[in-house]
């Protein structure tokens, strides 16, 4: 009869994942589920949960090897339960191992390039590594603030959380792109124009038409 370490590394087997992944999809340690499957410690309750749910398995089979109808989980099948979108993108991107990380971060410097000469980033701006969203999980990217339009609120050199957004309330403090250039300015929809305020009084307010095909909403600041 098999025991729980022989179930644990047959079930890692089948679903074709490493110790480092396992670790990062449970927070396990790997010494601890190298232990599991040595049979040196047993698996608290606590991680017997956090390892049937990566496995799609009962805990009941993990302990005995007696539930019947089990349907093994794969690598292929793990990633299908975890589609990719906009809002959970920075999270999947910190589940991957380094090597995968890097071959990202690769692509996105490539894709770089082709916008350098498109949107004025880095004059006000500048874009946080993906790896700092681990801060807040609301946000879809980080910028830090190089100029001092939202003063005192938002100080020079703040870093700001940004949600995607295509549409915003009045008052909400926005981030867009007008003629090429990212701007930070609170928001304001008045009789067809759209009107982007800086809270400092010594910077001017823009005035744009909703029309104006040069402009679009990036997204909105949740957080500083």
């Amino acid at each position: 009869m098999q025991t729980i370490g022989e179930r644990l590394l047959f079930l890692r087997q089948k679903a074709n994942l490493t110790m480092p992944e396992i670790e990062k999809l449970t927070k396990i340690s790997k010494s601890n589920i190298s232990k599991y499957e040595k049979n040196k410690v047993k698996p608290s309750a606590d991680a017997l949960i956090l390892l049937s749910r990566v496995f799609n398995i009962t805990t009941d089979w993990i302990l005995t090897g007696e539930t019947q109808n089990v349907n093994y989980l794969n690598k292929a099948q793990y990633v299908k339960k975890s589609p990719i979108n906009k809002k959970n993108i920075g999270e999947i991107f910190l589940k991957l191992l380094p090597k995968h990380q890097e071959r990202i971060l690769e692509r996105i410097e490539t894709y770089l390039e082709e916008y350098e000469d498109n949107i004025a980033i880095s004059e006000d701006y500048s874009i946080l590594n993906l790896t700092e969203l681990h801060e807040t999980k609301k946000a879809d990217f980080i910028l830090t603030v190089k100029n001092n339009s939202m003063e005192p609120d938002i100080k020079k050199g703040s870093v700001i959380y940004v949600r995607q957004a295509q549409s915003l309330e009045n008052g909400a403090v926005a981030v867009a792109v007008i003629d090429n250039t990212l701007i930070c300015k609170k928001f304001y929809k008045i009789n067809g124009n759209i009107e982007l305020r800086p809270i400092n009084p010594l910077c001017d307010s823009t005035t744009i038409s909703v029309d104006n095909k040069n402009f679009c909403i990036i997204g909105e600041v949740i957080n500083i």
